[in-house]
């Protein structure tokens, strides 16, 4: 029989991935969200708006085996709603003895952050949400006790997600096509980012031997850690590489407008949760990935290049879409990648 997989949260950034990961692997995948089902929903996956509740998944989806938890709910709504959503997905877990797998950050980390984060680095936040995040984890931790087996894949900041609304695409190449980008921070600090994909792929990776793993572990997903400058360089030269950009290389860089977020933080709670976590882009981190890459062994594979990485969310961008010639995929970039 196909193993099945129920992902919480389906059509978000992470959800919209995992669907067709674990589509691609071979898994029967049920998918739950909010809304109606999206156009580009993978073929063969099953659609369900049903509540995060537990009897209702027990006659849904009996057999699943994992569950993963990749509701993400408003940035300015996570002190109401994140930990009740962990906690019905929990119960949810435990209702069809499945195990939970949970996405992880970096927020969990005091400033100031480790430059190296490993998977014993310990857990002391300094901010509301990095609070929010080490209470999720050790909910998880403590969820053993009733029966419930978990795991934490933590990784970086996003790039390549089909779904706006990441640092990558909101902030950097936000003003890409009139040739500018954005940077959050200093452009020679490492700042940890992570492929959507890649991290994707490492979820259905340990779903597929989450037998061999104890009732709880955590595992760092090591993505690209590199400096604003390197990431904006690799921004820029696939840029021009892919017909996007033709008269100024490198692009021009403007600032990111903090202060504006400062002024205006009363009036829109986004903008003051984002200035909380100001100090990660400041500060230099990096996650060290090699339990995870002991655990999978030769299956874990090399890392994709930053340019390919890059070129892929360039390409999936939906403002920039439209102005991609017919000649983009340049076979000079593609042998230097």
């Amino acid at each position: 029989m196909r193993k099945t997989v129920l992902i919480l949260g389906a059509t978000g950034r992470l959800g919209h991935a995992l669907l067709r990961a674990f589509g691609d692997a071979g898994w029967q995948v049920v998918a739950q969200g909010r809304g109606p089902a999206p156009d580009d929903l993978p073929p063969g996956v099953a659609y369900d708006r049903g509540p995060l509740d537990p009897v209702y998944w027990s006659q849904r989806c009996p057999q699943a085996s994992v569950v993963v938890h990749a509701v993400n709910p408003h940035y300015s709504r996570w002190s109401e709603d994140a930990i009740p959503a962990l906690r019905a997905a929990i119960a949810i877990a435990r209702a069809l003895e499945a195990r939970l797998m949970f996405p992880g950050n970096v927020y969990n980390y005091a400033f100031p952050i480790p430059a190296v984060i490993d998977d014993r680095t310990p857990e002391r936040a300094t901010t509301r949400k990095g609070a929010i995040r080490v209470e999720m984890e050790r909910m998880l931790a403590a969820a053993v006790a009733d029966g419930v087996r978990s795991v934490v894949l933590r990784a970086g900041d996003f790039i390549g997600a089909e779904r706006a609304g990441t640092w990558f695409d909101q902030a950097i190449t936000r003003d890409l096509r009139s040739g500018a980008l954005c940077y959050p921070g200093p452009l020679d600090v490492v700042h940890a980012w992570q492929d959507v994909d890649t991290l994707a792929m490492r979820f259905v990776q340990v779903a597929e031997r989450e037998r061999a793993l104890p009732d709880f572990v955590r595992f760092h997903v090591e993505g690209h850690a590199v400096s604003g400058a390197q990431l904006l360089d690799a921004v820029s030269r696939n840029t021009f590489a892919l017909g996007l950009a033709t008269r100024r290389y490198p692009l021009r860089i403007k600032a990111f407008p903090w202060r504006m977020l400062a002024l205006g933080q009363r009036l829109i709670p986004t903008w003051r949760e984002l200035l909380e976590l100001r100090d990660l882009w400041r500060q230099p981190h990096a996650l060290d990935g090699s339990d995870l890459r002991a655990f999978l062994g030769d299956e874990h594979g090399p890392p994709e290049s930053l340019d390919t990485v890059v070129r892929r969310a360039l390409r999936r961008d939906p403002r920039l879409r439209s102005a991609l010639p017919d000649h983009s995929d340049h076979s000079t970039l593609e042998r230097s990648t």
